[in-house]
Formats: structure tokens, C-alpha cells, sequence
């Protein structure tokens, strides 16, 4: 994802191991509006440490565009929360994708490191996964119809603060979220929105999962609860995921 040095805007260009069946992963989208929208809560910050609370994402065309664009507005800066919206876009110019969150100031301490700011950094850059994106970040679906999952918290799904990142706290319910339905359809699903809650930070893992369909299966309604395990089983985020069936 390169930033654009004017506007917190980005471009993310999907490849087959960010995607699943047929359509960028949901985590995807929730890193982009993280990113991006993280962007604006960096320049309205002063000095403060940001955090993400909470965060949503609609993108409801199951497609793999050339390139997703991205660009964000500030909502609203206040002394305790900052809010963004991202709109996402592809080559053309189309709307495909649209995103709202919000961060938490957090004052800085003695003694804390050096921050480092957005604008400093000319390039956000990865290598590319050479296997699916779930497989990569370690995800192991123990009870698909019950959405339980489990996942060691490695170095690679964390954060500066030695936390589960945000866009893989997203993946790891998307994973939840569309093992649980499919068991209970038969059908095959992918996620078209999603609303995060970030209530604590998970630092020791395993993660684990446990979903609840909403409603008719029909309806493509999914809560999901994502733990700590070595954290005395904390409660670390709530989802609710929208999924379509695949035709």
C-alpha cells in the first residue's frame, strides 16, 4: 500500500493469497480503513498514542478489483476520540467499499520510545504471502458449525504494542464467522460486512473463537466472540459479520 503524500489515501493492489473465493478478504478492507483512517487519527494526535475502538466496512460486490483505492475524511477529532470514514474505490473510479472507525488518545508516558509518525514513512510495504492469508496467519478451525477456532499469537499477527493487530483480530473472525454458517447450509459464503468492537488487547494467546448464526441461516447474520485463552479466556473483540451466499 503506498500512502499518498497530499490526502491519507492509499492504493492496495488484491493478489490470490489476500483473497477468498473470488473477492478480497474482509481482513483486507478492515486494513485498509485501519490504515488509512489510522492516517487521519495520526495527524489530529498531537503527541498521543492512538488505538483503534471500533470499526466497520460494507463492500457488497464479491469481486477482486485491479487495485483498491482508498482515501480518508476526518469526521470528527475530539480530546478522547478521533473518527474517520474511508471510501474505497477501484481503477474506474466505482465505489466499491466504504468504511467507518474511531481511535482513543491515549497520552504519552515517561519514558515511552520514540513515535513515529505516518507522514515519515514513505512506503508501507510487504513482502507477498506465498499461501492463503488464513493458512499464513495460522487459523485452525476446530468446530466449524459452533465457529471455534483457535490461533497462536506469533510475532507476525502483532502490533508495535505486542498485540493482536487489528485487521487479524478481522480475519480470524471472517474465518469464525464463515465456518460457522457454511456448516449450518451447506453453502458456500463470503463476508460482505463487517463491525468490530475492540475491548481489550489480546498479548498471549492462544486466540479463540466462538460464533452464533442470528436469526434464519438465511440472513447471513453472524456474532462472533474472539479470547485470550492465556489471558484468563478475556474477552478481546465482538463481530458481527454479514455474509452472502455464493451462487
Amino acid at each position: 500500500m503506498g500512502p499518498n503524500d497530499a490526502d491519507p489515501s492509499g492504493v492496495l493492489v488484491p493478489y490470490p493469497e489476500i483473497c477468498f473465493r473470488g473477492a478480497p478478504r474482509a481482513a483486507a478492507y478492515v486494513m485498509i480503513v485501519d490504515c488509512i483512517g489510522g492516517w487521519v487519527a495520526d495527524r489530529a494526535s498531537d503527541q498521543d498514542w492512538v488505538t483503534t475502538t471500533d470499526l466497520s466496512v460494507r463492500m457488497p460486490v464479491a469481486v477482486t478489483p485491479e487495485e483498491i483505492r482508498s482515501v480518508a475524511d476526518p469526521l470528527r477529532a475530539g480530546r478522547r476520540i478521533i473518527s474517520a470514514q474511508v471510501a474505497m474505490s477501484n481503477g474506474s473510479g466505482e465505489a466499491i467499499a466504504h468504511g467507518y472507525t474511531s481511535f482513543a488518545r491515549v497520552p504519552r508516558r515517561d519514558g515511552d520510545g520514540k513515535r513515529i509518525r505516518i507522514d515519515e514513512i514513505e512506503r508501507m510495504h510487504s513482502e507477498p504471502l506465498t499461501e492463503p492469508l488464513s493458512e499464513a496467519a495460522g487459523i485452525t478451525v476446530i468446530d466449524a458449525a459452533a465457529g471455534i477456532t483457535t490461533t497462536e499469537l506469533t510475532a507476525q499477527l502483532t502490533n508495535p504494542m505486542n498485540a493482536l493487530q487489528g485487521a487479524m483480530t478481522a480475519l480470524i473472525a471472517e474465518v469464525a464467522a464463515i465456518a460457522a454458517l457454511d456448516a449450518n447450509t451447506g453453502e458456500e459464503h463470503v463476508v460482505t460486512g463487517i463491525e468490530l468492537r475492540y475491548l481489550s488487547m489480546g498479548t498471549i494467546g492462544p486466540i479463540t473463537t466462538e460464533a452464533t448464526v442470528i436469526g434464519a441461516s438465511s440472513a447471513g447474520q453472524v456474532r462472533v466472540e474472539l479470547r485470550d485463552r492465556g489471558h484468563d479466556d478475556w474477552i478481546i473483540a465482538v463481530v458481527l459479520a454479514s455474509l452472502v451466499a455464493l451462487v
